[in-house]
């Protein structure tokens, strides 16, 4: 399989692809099987065939162009893992939520990576499509290396600048923007080729509880996770995600937050260029930011990055999450 190095110098872009790795899958259960993304190319015959993989690019620039396509999909659950346990408090009380965790509500269009947290990359009640135009743009202040969002009415964007934009969905007049701190010098760091480092996965989103989740590289070099209101942008609660015990400098959080059955997966992987002691890891939080972090630790003395775009995805089974991960300390794939 293609060398990372290789592949990162692509398009900064990845977001449209497949969530595909390149080695073993490793689920948080230690389950070894990756998730499969079913992806179905569109037809203009017949009213049940769905869309194929959304590929509008939102291109790396000051000004950045936002397609909207009017999509629809499930919003699927999974479930919660058991794992080890650490415990970095949330720096502000949010306010409870009923401890079920409701499917998703009417009218959620595309609120995680390819749709849901299962991956699939299908709207399964959408129409036939028979013609894909631009219904408005809009500009934003940074690289995006995420997928734009949708739910709620809201189209959801987050940038390297360490902000989020809500536009509306049938306009594109700006709902909202949150500036959630200063992103990292790209030039501080031992390697890498994004500069600033700051959102560089895709969010997620909770339309029941009217929540985005968004991890931001800041200042200062560490990981914080944010749950921002949906309607309005703002801050309902924030937290550090970071992996324990590990130097941040080395961990990139590229790979797609996953939502599912309560709680928020955050993978990490290394930067461009495979730069000091990192592993493969999956943190967890609660959807309300409250309680003991959960952690998983692929089982390699250094690398094994969980680095592609689709990060963890769900399975249908009730305890499980999976993720695939590259580059393995041996040099195989």
């Amino acid at each position: 399989m293609p060398d990372r190095r290789a592949r990162d110098q692509r398009e900064p872009d990845r977001a449209r692809s497949p969530a595909a790795g390149r080695g073993a899958g490793h689920s948080l259960r230690r389950s070894s099987q990756a998730v499969p993304v079913s992806l179905q190319r569109r037809g203009d015959r017949a009213a049940g065939q769905v869309l194929d993989e959304v590929r509008a690019q939102l291109r790396v620039a000051a000004a950045l162009a936002v397609v909207v396509l009017l999509l629809s999909a499930c919003s699927l659950g999974a479930s919660r893992p058991g794992l080890a346990r650490h415990s970095p408090s949330p720096s502000s009380s949010p306010s409870r939520s009923p401890s079920p965790v409701p499917t998703a509500a009417p009218g959620a269009a595309w609120p995680q990576f390819l749709g849901g947290a299962e991956r699939f990359g299908i709207g399964f009640s959408s129409p036939a499509l028979t013609d894909i135009r631009q219904a408005w743009s809009a500009g934003l202040d940074g690289a995006e290396y995420g997928q734009p969002l949708v739910a709620g009415g809201h189209v959801i964007a987050a940038t390297e600048n360490d902000s989020v934009f809500s536009f509306d969905v049938a306009s594109g007049a700006l709902a909202w923007k949150q500036h959630l701190g200063d992103p990292v010098s790209g030039r501080s760091l031992p390697c890498g080729n994004i500069d600033p480092s700051g959102i560089t996965s895709t969010p997620a989103i909770d339309p029941v509880r009217g929540t985005v989740y968004v991890v931001a590289y800041l200042s200062g070099f560490h990981h914080t996770l944010f749950a921002l209101d949906l309607k309005t942008g703002a801050v309902r609660w924030q937290r550090p995600i970071d992996p324990p015990a590990l130097s941040p400098t080395v961990h990139q959080q590229r790979s797609a937050l996953s939502f599912a059955n309560g709680r928020v997966y955050v993978p990490y992987g290394g930067l461009y260029g495979d730069c000091g002691n990192y592993r493969g890891w999956v943190i967890a939080s609660a959807a309300d930011g409250q309680g003991d972090l959960l952690s998983y630790e692929v089982k390699a003395g250094r690398e094994a990055g969980i680095w592609a775009p689709g990060g963890a995805g769900s399975s249908s089974r009730p305890t499980s999450a999976s993720s695939t991960t590259g580059r393995p300390p041996t040099g195989r794939r």
